[in-house]
């Protein structure tokens, strides 16, 4: 493993107390929320205020366009919607994640959880609006509030990149920042691309 040969020690394997039941029912659509918040603090202009104004500018996107409609009419939790979505520092569920991983953490001494940032392959370009569309890893960060950076690890089959994603504890961005740029700069697994 390459931060092993580095002078990183690795521990394989961290086990946290009631993962499975602790993660569940984490996601909260809160993208309408978010984004006009962001157009009245950022943008503001009278004619985009809303998700609406967004999808009334348009997009040469279908994945832009679907996914925008998508959050039209969801927001909240999509399993027990009667329990607000709140933030990291007020929503108990998320408290409790948090607290279930940074005590391992703190256990172990770890300074980061590094994991793969998903375990399916990227999307093609070509493919990516009709069929198979990729993801990132959304189980940890963002719900716990924990800061994680992504960086390139190398590449899987068909020379397609892949991501490997450091998960710190809450305001550890400057420990971070130093993992992560030590590791991408050690590696050289990010490779400018080939334009033709």
């Amino acid at each position: 493993m390459d931060m092993k040969s580095f002078g990183a020690q690795i521990i394989d394997t961290v086990n946290i107390p009631n993962f499975s039941k602790l993660r569940q029912n984490q996601w909260c659509d809160e993208f309408r929320k978010d984004v006009e918040s962001y157009l009245a603090t950022y943008v503001k202009r009278d004619t985009m205020k809303t998700l609406e104004d967004i999808i009334r500018v348009g997009s040469k996107s279908e994945y832009a366009v679907e996914s925008l409609e998508y959050f039209v009419d969801h927001s909240g939790r999509s399993k027990n919607p009667e329990i607000d979505c709140l933030d990291p520092y007020t929503d108990l569920n998320r408290i409790a994640f948090r607290e279930a991983i940074e005590k391992r953490m703190d256990e172990l001494n770890l300074d980061a959880i590094v994991y793969p940032s998903w375990n399916h392959k990227p999307a093609k370009i070509e493919t990516f609006q009709t069929g198979y569309k990729g993801d990132n890893s959304q189980i940890i960060a963002p719900h716990t509030g924990q800061p994680a950076f992504t960086v390139p690890m190398g590449f899987t089959e068909g020379n397609l990149p892949a991501g490997l994603q450091f998960l710190g504890r809450m305001y550890s961005e400057p420990t971070l920042i130093k993992l992560t740029y030590s590791y991408e700069q050690s590696t050289k697994h990010r490779l400018p691309p080939i334009i033709k």
